[in-house]
């Protein structure tokens, strides 16, 4: 993303994630990667507040559906200057991460990603199976990191990660 100040000494991540639906399995990809310093909590926790979230560098939310109240904490996070990763956003975040939903998903498709974007250089373009639906979305302002494949060959016009640029801060 970009520069951050770390907020909060201990641990500048912090990873919302349901025990459901392999939330958890979020922060073993982390520690996988050698990021070992960072906080989980649950969004359902009533201590989730903006005041909170700004302690953090970047938010990670694994895949859940959030209420319109957790919405509104979020997309003021962003637009105040955090950087959000989501996995598989909820709908109701389309527009902090610039996107529009589109009619349907695919299954078992693929993903590549852009080798000319900055964030994508350095990882393999090759094409990377997703096991499991994906949701379609049209651009919105954001920008592709990588697209969506029917399978590892038939590229579509919807992108699978996207980077935008919200108020002060950055959803991706």
């Amino acid at each position: 993303l970009v520069s951050c100040s770390r907020r909060n000494e201990s641990a500048p991540i912090l990873l919302l994630a349901p025990k459901s639906n392999f939330g958890l399995y979020t922060a073993e990809i982390l520690k996988t990667e050698g990021f070992n310093s960072f906080a989980t909590d649950s969004i359902t926790n009533p201590g989730i507040t903006l005041s909170y979230l700004k302690g953090y560098d970047i938010v990670i939310i694994a895949e859940m559906v959030i209420t319109p109240g957790q919405q509104e904490i979020l997309t003021q996070y962003v637009e105040e200057g955090g950087n959000l990763i989501a996995f598989r956003p909820d709908k109701k975040l389309s527009n902090l991460f610039g996107i529009k939903p589109q009619v349907g998903e695919i299954s078992d498709g693929y993903i590549a990603i852009g080798g000319n974007s900055e964030i994508g250089h350095g990882i393999t373009t090759e094409t990377m199976q997703v096991h499991g639906s994906t949701d379609q979305y049209g651009l919105q302002g954001a920008r592709p990191i990588a697209t969506l494949l029917k399978n590892d060959t038939t590229a579509t016009e919807f992108p699978a990660i996207v980077i935008n640029d919200y108020g002060s801060g950055h959803a991706l």
